[in-house]
């Protein structure tokens, strides 16, 4: 709820990414969060946009990110039927974008 209210916001075509600084006890720590509206269609559809998105994160986050964010990254229905990499574009430009990846 903070990361909606307080947290900034960018939109792309295959996801919405809402990211929260905050002050973390551990060095080297990002809070991670993946989410589908039923917009995104039935449940198999919504688990397929989810692990597609945690498989992009697993990929650019450990590379290129900052530590010291919560991020939620919520799939919208494109993301399903998207190429993957036009979906991984469309996350760096977000993480960039909202300053979680300073390059």
């Amino acid at each position: 709820m903070a990361i909606a209210k307080k947290g900034d916001k960018w939109v792309t075509q295959g996801l919405v990414l809402q990211v929260l600084g905050f002050s973390a006890c551990e060095e080297n720590t990002n809070y991670i969060g993946f989410t589908a509206s039923k917009k995104v269609g039935n449940a198999v559809f919504r688990n397929k946009a989810k692990r597609r998105l945690r498989s992009l994160a697993r990929e650019i986050l450990p590379a290129y990110a900052d530590s010291g964010y919560k991020l939620v990254f919520i799939a919208r229905s494109t993301a399903v039927h998207m190429d993957y990499k036009e979906l991984y574009k469309n996350m760096h430009w977000a993480l960039r974008k909202t300053k979680v990846i300073k390059s």
